[in-house]
């Protein structure tokens, strides 16, 4: 019966390689392994000391025996092994996950010499590189925030993938923060209010006797607290300082008003009819 080769895998603390294996400069992880310099036969189930005989010799991946060791680039991978995304080569094994293994293997044990029958036989899973959780699969490549290899987007500050630094600041320069341009063309930022004391703040608000008041709220006193006027009344633009007086456009008897409108300009009748006469009535 085969001798089968363990390898635990400690879970979420893992290498470039599983450990027992050897990197090659292409980034292709290789495990020992017995080789008959007669047949060519290649034998993973067996280890260093069962790898005894005339014919038989244990090679080291990146030794002078191994064919195998940086001959393998861009995809072109021994049989049964699977190229990712970088071109690295690597193997299917079978994983135990959280049942015990065998020969009192604990779980979380990879097995590397199993066929896909002969795991699923032992009720465990068998994962060919690039399955759904793999923690080798793409490890040796250089992968940009899209997920393309030797792709060239990176994340701006604001934390979104793009293909340059753009930025999401708000007017007060703080990356997706809330500051916000009021009618008056100022920055306003938002606060925190204490209704005891009524010191203001721009740290954390979560005092009881806080609040948190928005740039743009009506609770917030510098909101527009510039403006002496809004600088046009229907579209049409008011006087020549661009606030109050009278609305170029709006005719005589209108008048510019605060509230961006053309204004009737008040007038009083006197008890003849006439606008702003000096008749009035007597006693009788």
């Amino acid at each position: 019966m085969k001798k089968l080769i363990n390898f635990l895998i400690l879970s979420f603390m893992f290498a470039a390689c599983p450990d027992g294996t050897f990197e090659d400069g292409n980034g292709t992880c290789w495990m020992p392994y017995c080789y008959d310099v007669v047949s060519h036969n290649v034998s993973y189930d067996l280890n260093e000391t069962e790898c005894s005989g005339n014919t038989l010799i244990w090679v080291i991946p990146g030794s002078e025996w191994d064919s195998y060791f940086n001959n393998y680039t861009d995809g072109n991978c021994p049989e049964s092994f699977y190229a990712d995304d970088c071109g690295s080569c690597w193997m299917g094994y079978c994983y135990t996950l959280f049942s015990p293994g065998l020969n009192g293997d604990g779980p979380h044990s990879v097995y590397y010499d199993l066929s896909p029958e002969e795991c699923e036989s032992f009720g465990y899973g068998f994962y060919p590189p690039g399955a759904a959780g793999d923690p080798y699969w793409n490890t040796n490549c250089t992968l940009d925030c899209n997920g393309v290899v030797d792709g060239t987007s990176v994340l701006d500050e604001c934390g979104v993938c793009a293909g340059d630094n753009s930025s999401c600041s708000d007017c007060a320069g703080i990356p997706n923060g809330t500051s916000l341009i009021d009618d008056c063309g100022d920055c306003q930022s938002g606060y925190c209010y204490n209704y005891i004391t009524h010191e203001v703040s721009f740290g954390n608000c979560d005092g009881s006797m806080e609040m948190w008041v928005d740039a743009d709220s009506d609770s917030n006193p510098n909101w527009n607290a510039s403006c002496s006027c809004i600088p046009n009344c229907n579209g049409l633009q008011c006087g020549s300082d661009g606030c109050g007086g009278s609305c170029g456009s709006c005719n005589e008897n209108q008048e510019c008003s605060n509230n961006g409108t053309c204004d009737e300009i008040a007038t009083e009748v006197d008890c003849a009819g006439t606008p702003n006469g000096s008749s009035l009535v007597d006693e009788c």
